[in-house]
C-alpha cells in the first residue's frame, strides 16, 4: 500500500486520500464539509485505515473543492475541437449526447452542455465501448446514455489524478470492468460497476431500468 506523510498526524495513504478528494468533488460534493469529514471518518475506519482529524478531513475537502478549474473543465462546442486534438469524426456523437441531456432543459432550442474534458473521453471510449453497449442493449440512440455513465468513470477519475499529482490516471480497474469481461453485469461486475457511477446518474438508471421492466411486462 502506497502511503503519503502529511507532516502530522497519522500517515495517510494514497487510496484514502484518493477516496478524500473523490467524495469532497463528485459523490458529495454538495455536502457541508462538516458533515462530509464525519462521514469520511466512518468510510476510512471501514477501510481498515487510521482516520485523520475531522479538521484535518475539513481542511482536505476544502483544498479539493478550492482547485483553479482547469480548461479542459469549460464547455465544449465544435469550435473548440482543433485546439484540444478532438477528431472530427466523434462530432456527431457529440452532438447526440448533447441533445439527450438538452431534453432536461427548460430553455428550449438549445443543447446540453457537455466539458471539453468529457468530448475528449467520448472519442477515446466511444470505438470500444459501442460495440458493448449494442450488444447489451441494443442501437437505439437513447442508449447514448449508457456510454455517458461510463465516460464520466473516467473523468471523474482523472480529475482525481490531477489533483494527486499523477503523471497519469491509472484506470485499470475501470479498464477491467467494462471492457476485459464478456459479461460485465453479472452481479460481481454490476456492484463494482454501480459503485463507479455518481450520484446524479444512478437514479436515472433506477428509473430506466423500471420503465424497461415495466414495458416487458
Amino acid at each position: 500500500m502506497n502511503i503519503e506523510k502529511t507532516g502530522r498526524g497519522p500517515k495517510i495513504s494514497l487510496e484514502v486520500r484518493r477516496m478524500i478528494i473523490g467524495q469532497a468533488i463528485h459523490d458529495n460534493k454538495n455536502m457541508p464539509r462538516r458533515a462530509l469529514a464525519v462521514r469520511l471518518q466512518e468510510l476510512i475506519e471501514k477501510m481498515g485505515e487510521i482516520s485523520p482529524t475531522e479538521d484535518t478531513l475539513a481542511r482536505m475537502i476544502s483544498d479539493a473543492r478550492n482547485q483553479q478549474p482547469s480548461e479542459l473543465d469549460q464547455p465544449w462546442n465544435i469550435g473548440a475541437c482543433d485546439q484540444f486534438n478532438i477528431p472530427a469524426d466523434i462530432i456527431p456523437i457529440l452532438i447526440k449526447i448533447q441533445k439527450l441531456k438538452a431534453a432536461n432543459n427548460e430553455e428550449k432550442g438549445t443543447l446540453g452542455k457537455i466539458t471539453i474534458r468529457e468530448a475528449l473521453w467520448v472519442a477515446r471510449l466511444f470505438p470500444v465501448a459501442e460495440p458493448l453497449i449494442a450488444r447489451l442493449f441494443g442501437g437505439d440512440e437513447d442508449n447514448l446514455w449508457w456510454l455517458t455513465f461510463i465516460v464520466s468513470s473516467y473523468v471523474h477519475r482523472e480529475q482525481i489524478s490531477e489533483q494527486m499529482n499523477e503523471q497519469y490516471p491509472d484506470t485499470s480497474d475501470l479498464d477491467g470492468l467494462y471492457f476485459a469481461s464478456e459479461d460485465p453485469f453479472n452481479d460481481v461486475s454490476l456492484n463494482a460497476w454501480w459503485s463507479t457511477i455518481p450520484p446524479e446518474y444512478q437514479q436515472v438508471i433506477s428509473d430506466a431500468v423500471e420503465q424497461e421492466r415495466s414495458i416487458t411486462h
